[in-house]
């Protein structure tokens, strides 16, 4: 009989350590974001840490699963196993964060008018977007986004400009954590900031208020993010609720197609 004591797997007992770090990371991360403790970027990354560090705890855990099965003589089993689990929530947790951006492309400016996007003048003046081109990037992102987001097109209703613009400016106001920055009339203008519920991540919103050739208005919409490269489908939806709402309250010209 081996009556020497066991030995006690240092992986098994690291990956447990690194997947507590994880968690505590991705829990501060999203946690701080949200209650304005972290600006949202700050949030982000240390969201992006604790995955990094998951994916380094899951690795090490299943060794220390290996290292400790009963033929190895080892103690630390039971850490290992808990370093998977902890480590895998913070993985899968990450995973279906980002799944809604599944097979999207990586564009963060979207519009209704590829043609000819309206064009955001109060947003030019927002600090964060001082340093910043927000000019319509072109053909390159109206072909991703013709290709992800074919539904998305101008909105003709009944009610003439100054009407319509009354619409926009309330149904705009109306939306989740958005705020008016800026509206003119003259110009058939109403621009907002609209806040991401979680990572507090601000995009800039435009809508342009046009007369349409056989009566009524013509709405389009452009809507941009502050932050990344990507944007998991958030500013094509928010463009979506907004015409959905507006053409909710109005109805189209008789004469004319709805978009």
């Amino acid at each position: 009989m081996n009556n020497l004591p066991n030995s006690v797997s240092r992986s098994a007992h690291l990956g447990a350590t690194v997947a507590t770090a994880a968690v505590a990371m991705a829990v501060l991360g999203v946690g701080g974001a949200a209650t304005g403790v972290l600006p949202a970027f700050g949030g982000f990354l240390f969201l992006v840490l604790g995955l990094g560090s998951a994916l380094i705890a899951l690795i090490t855990s299943i060794v220390g699963i290996v290292a400790t099965a009963p033929s190895k003589n080892r103690e630390g089993r039971g850490a290992a196993i808990g370093g998977v689990l902890l480590s895998m929530a913070v993985v899968v947790g990450a995973m279906v964060g980002a799944s809604p951006g599944n097979g999207l492309p990586r564009i963060n400016d979207i519009t209704t008018d590829l043609a000819d996007p309206p064009v955001f003048v109060v947003a030019l003046e927002a600090e964060p977007n001082k340093a910043r081109d927000m000019a319509y990037p072109g053909p390159e992102f109206a072909d991703q986004q013709l290709a992800a987001y074919p539904d998305l097109a101008s909105v003709v209703i009944e009610a003439e400009p100054p009407a319509a613009f009354d619409l926009v400016y309330q149904v705009l106001a109306a939306m989740p954590r958005t705020t008016i920055t800026g509206s003119s009339l003259e110009e058939g203008r109403v621009e907002a900031t609209e806040t991401s519920a979680i990572f507090r991540f601000s995009d800039d919103v435009v809508v342009r208020i046009r007369p349409y050739a056989d009566g009524g208005s013509r709405i389009d919409v452009r809507s941009k993010s502050r932050d990344g490269k990507g944007d998991l489908g958030v500013n094509a939806a928010r463009i979506r609720t907004l015409i959905e709402r507006i053409r909710a309250i109005a109805p189209p010209p008789t004469a004319a197609p709805e978009s």
